[in-house]
């Protein structure tokens, strides 16, 4: 029986106000027209009268309005595109799984979840306190950021891997600078007072030999390692005068400066040679001694003024 069936015999018995026989107190009897099969249901058990179970039936067939049914395994895709629409539609926050072997589904997704439509969207990550002498690569950063967007990663990741990339490069190249330093400070102490002189050299061979500009400024700025330096200088040394000439310099004995091992083997041949005119007191001899102990001690003053005062010089 239909409902709206049920309902009619309901007022009609009840006189139109919904109590059977007319009475407010037989309200309760309201199951009593309904078929056997139906008025013993649980699900009308919550009921206290006819008016809440049409309340239920209205408040039903507004959800029912309001519903999606989900496409059943015979739907067609027609079916299932209809469905999609309607919720998307009804819940237009709802993201659909997309196929990622699609390249156009997958860039929509990327871009719902993020990601720029351009690599230059990607911001610029912030660097702070940046050491002197390291500098930031903007092709690098170019080259990074259209990878990012070839992966269709979002702002935010791209940011928190740059952000990792660049503390990991900071780390490096600070380390390199100070090793280089390191290499350096122990190769003047190597050199001594013959440094300058023997730098130049080097340089000089570089740019006589057009070498590239990257490893020359590199040799000005004193960051090249100083096995390569080393190199350089016995290199030009090595192509003899016009080698010398490299550096507009004298890489001979006489008048150039000399390196700490090299002053102590010279002092150690006047000392060793009984002969030497240092030890009658040649004034020329003695001068010369002055200079291998200044250049033996690059820095250091003390054995060059004492032997200056007149002091006996030991070994």
């Amino acid at each position: 029986m239909k409902f709206r069936n049920i309902s009619r015999k309901y007022f009609d018995e009840a006189g139109g106000d919904g109590a059977a026989g007319g009475g407010a107190g037989e309200a309760s009897n309201w199951r009593d027209g309904l078929p056997d099969e139906i008025k013993a249901s649980p699900a009308l058990a919550n009921f206290e009268d006819i008016s809440q179970v049409a309340k239920a039936f209205v408040d039903m067939k507004s959800y029912q309005g309001n519903s999606i049914s989900i496409p059943g395994e015979d739907a067609g895709d027609e079916q299932r595109q209809q469905f999609v629409e309607k919720l998307i539609e009804k819940a237009p926050n709802v993201m659909l799984r997309p196929d990622l072997d699609n390249p156009e589904q997958s860039r929509d997704f990327y871009r719902t979840m993020g990601m720029p439509d351009k690599s230059d969207g990607y911001g610029v990550p912030e660097i702070k306190d940046l050491p002197e002498g390291v500098n930031q690569d903007s092709e690098r950063l170019d080259f990074f950021r259209e990878i990012a967007h070839k992966a269709g990663l979002t702002k935010g990741q791209f940011d928190k891997i740059m952000s990792e990339v660049i503390t990991q490069d900071i780390s490096t190249a600070t380390s390199t600078l100070e090793s280089q330093k390191a290499e350096m400070e122990s190769l003047k102490q190597e050199w001594g007072a013959a440094t300058d002189d023997r730098l130049g050299q080097a340089l000089g061979l570089m740019e006589k030999t057009k070498a590239p500009d990257h490893l020359i400024e590199a040799m000005k700025n004193n960051q090249l390692p100083a096995d390569i330096i080393k190199w350089a200088h016995s290199l030009a040394v090595s192509i003899g005068q016009e080698g010398t000439n490299l550096g507009n310099s004298d890489l001979s004995n006489n008048g150039a400066a000399l390196t700490p091992q090299e002053a102590q083997d010279k002092i150690d041949e006047i000392y060793a040679n009984k002969d030497h005119p240092f030890h009658k007191g040649d004034p020329a001899a003695m001068k010369r001694m002055v200079d291998l102990v200044a250049a033996k001690n690059p820095g250091s003053s003390k054995d060059v003024n004492d032997l200056r005062k007149g002091m006996s010089f030991t070994q």
